[in-house]
């Protein structure tokens, strides 16, 4: 099972995280026996960013470009722009 959310839901109301917090889940499972309690907190993991602001510099096909395979480098951000 995935669950997946746009960053900006985490940055934006109802969450309201600050950028480089920790974005903390817990979870419920649902199973036949029922639901389990619900788990900790993650003390690790995802911090809340923000969409950058400039594109990444040194786009440049890479060395594994192909046939049917696209290969790309480029230098990343260096900061949370």
């Amino acid at each position: 099972m995935k669950c997946s959310m746009a960053m900006t839901k985490f940055t934006s109301s109802p969450f309201n995280l600050n950028i480089d917090t920790l974005i903390e889940v817990t979870l419920d499972a649902y199973n036949v026996m029922g639901w389990s309690g619900q788990s900790l907190p993650n003390t690790v993991g995802v911090t809340a960013m923000k969409p950058p602001q400039v594109a990444p510099t040194s786009l440049a096909r890479g060395i594994n470009t192909g046939k049917n395979t696209m290969h790309l480098t480029w230098i990343g951000l260096s900061t949370n722009a």
